[in-house]
């Protein structure tokens, strides 16, 4: 997480030893940085990775459910926030790391791909989010930002085989946020529109 202005993106609610604390934690990024929260927290929260979303298959045409993490805003999924239309979940899968290595070490040569898998796990590719095995996650995962599925929100919430798996601490929230924004926000491209 390195080359942003980090401090001007802490938020104004933390007091300052906490946005201190927090801006530490981001700049001394490691896999054994606290990434989920030990917190209880009801309902669906942007950066939560679930079991039971659905996504469409469309070579083999069928359905299947899937870990992944809530990409949408907490409060647009927010089902006491009544909207005239369906609300959408957006989501990526969370992909377990070795599949994620194994496809990296089949499209490239082994010096590359020991590169690209080291920019995974330390957090500098923009394309994944390293989830390091912590606390209920007990093997490595990572988010795919280029695989963005979606879900209406009241055939989620009607799903029984959902579970919420995890819930980002304010560490692991941030450092989504960010990856996330830059992955599809990119200001700076340098194209003259």
């Amino acid at each position: 997480m390195t080359g942003y202005d980090l401090m001007d993106q802490i938020p104004y609610y933390l007091n300052r030893e906490s946005g201190e604390g927090l801006l530490k934690e981001l700049e001394n990024y490691s896999s054994a940085t606290p990434m989920y929260s030990t917190k209880e927290h009801e309902g669906i929260l942007q950066g939560d990775c679930w079991t039971g979303l659905r996504i469409f298959n469309f070579d083999a045409g069928t359905q299947q459910e899937i870990r992944g993490i809530v990409l949408s805003n907490s409060c647009d999924v927010d089902p006491n926030n009544k909207r005239d239309i369906a609300s959408k979940i957006s989501f990526s899968p969370i992909i377990p790391y070795s599949a994620i290595e194994k496809m990296i070490k089949g499209a490239c040569s082994a010096e590359s791909a020991e590169s690209k898998l080291r920019a995974i796990k330390e957090q500098k590719n923009t394309q994944f989010m390293f989830l390091p095995a912590q606390g209920v996650l007990s093997e490595d995962y990572v988010i795919w930002f280029s695989d963005i599925n979606s879900i209406r929100a009241d055939a989620f919430l009607r799903n029984t085989n959902k579970e919420k798996i995890v819930t980002l601490s304010m560490v692991g929230f941030y450092m989504f946020v960010f990856k996330l924004s830059i992955h599809l926000c990119r200001f700076h491209e340098k194209v003259d529109r």
